[in-house]
């Protein structure tokens, strides 16, 4: 016997749509930080530090707030 799928989504999806759409906020957040501060005179290092920093905060955030 075979197990019936009952989900709507494609067996083989490896990322849900939630999932994706969190990352894509964090990302966009991130680079939007990292942007401003690479603006604003910072090292590009410390800018793109600051990007990271920013993104895993912000994936921990919008999981909260997207539920």
């Amino acid at each position: 016997m075979t197990p019936h799928n009952t989900s709507h989504e494609a067996p083989n999806s490896r990322v849900k749509a939630r999932t994706a759409f969190i990352f894509l906020l964090a990302l966009l957040a991130g680079a939007t930080i990292g942007v401003l501060r690479w603006i604003a005179g910072d090292h590009p290092a410390a800018a793109l530090a600051l990007a990271l920093t920013t993104l895993g905060g912000a994936f921990f955030v919008f999981d909260k707030l997207i539920e």
